[in-house]
């Protein structure tokens, strides 16, 4: 595989440990796009809106479950420029991307934007869930890797 020029980071920003994971992610793919003066595309996917099950969200409501979904978009912008000064912090080009998709899977909208970006190599970081947690919770690192057409590196919670 020829020496990567840009390199996707796949990262969670809406908790303040998963922020630190990134972090971590970036730490370790800023050294792989540096010999080639690659850039590293940093990228988030908004959770899905809240459902309220049961009710009618009209008028007011309404209103006030899209200002909170707005605040929402904004906080994980704040943390993805927060996670590029950090990259920057690396002597590692940055760039982001939000990516607010409800319609598909987390796993979907990562392997859709790694094509569509035409990365070279895609970084996803791992809970460590096993057994029961992960058959219930899934695992959007494993889907990633069984549905990219791109090379995917799997980094452990530990790494």
């Amino acid at each position: 595989m020829a020496k990567p020029k840009k390199i996707m980071v796949a990262v969670e920003v809406w908790e303040d440990a998963t922020l630190e994971l990134a972090k971590k992610a970036i730490a370790m793919a800023a050294p792989l796009c540096q010999p080639t003066a690659g850039t590293l595309m940093l990228v988030a996917v908004a959770p899905p809106p809240r459902p309220l099950v049961g009710f009618d969200i009209s008028g007011e409501v309404q209103e006030v479950l899209m200002e909170i979904r707005d605040q929402e978009l904004k906080l994980g912008e704040e943390r993805l420029k927060e996670l590029i000064t950090h990259a920057e912090s690396l002597d590692a080009k940055a760039e982001f991307e939000l990516v607010d998709r409800p319609d598909l899977s987390v796993a979907k909208n990562l392997v859709d934007c790694a094509a569509r970006e035409a990365v070279d190599v895609l970084v996803v970081t791992t809970h460590g869930h096993k057994g029961i947690k992960r058959a219930l919770l899934g695992s959007v690192a494993a889907k990633v890797a069984h549905h990219s057409t791109r090379p995917v590196l799997l980094l452990p919670p530990d790494a």
